[in-house]
């Protein structure tokens, strides 16, 4: 007897759909870190811009471990600090870790660092959502009559 065979579904979609929508969780959990930072060491707009996309560039090519958000976050922000801040405004780690990242040590913060710059192969120069805009706002408005 031929038994009929029940409908086969492939499972790569509704995987990657809730991959998808653990990323924009997590995307968005980052995301509301960062906007309920105090800002204590006066970052600029676009350090806090740089540090998401830091961020989302690190999510999109690893696997982030949920334990490890909030160190690669906090992480995130201190290499944005140190390309858009200028120099004399970028904290030590000692100062760092007192206002964002009391919960590590400095040299896990340090070897988030290392693993960050390695896995975004030392590429943090980076335009951003803000870059863009603060580009083509001056030019739209110009061209108005």
């Amino acid at each position: 007897m031929d038994r009929e065979r029940p409908p086969t579904f492939s499972p790569a979609l509704p995987t990657a759909s809730f991959q998808q929508v653990q990323f924009v969780d997590t995307f968005q959990e980052v995301v509301l870190q960062l906007l309920w930072l105090e800002n204590i060491l006066h970052f600029s707009q676009g350090t806090f811009n740089l540090a998401l996309t830091v961020f989302h560039r690190l999510l999109v090519s690893v696997k982030v471990r949920e334990t490890l958000l909030h160190c690669v976050t906090i992480t995130s922000l201190r290499l944005a600090a140190k390309v858009n801040e200028e120099e004399e405004l970028i904290p030590r780690i000692k100062d760092f870790r007192k206002h964002y990242g009391s919960g590590y040590t400095s040299n896990e913060l340090l070897r988030m660092e290392l693993a960050i710059l390695d896995k975004l192969h030392w590429d943090l120069y980076i335009g951003t959502p803000l870059d863009f805009w603060t580009i083509v706002s001056p030019r739209s408005f110009q061209s108005l009559p």
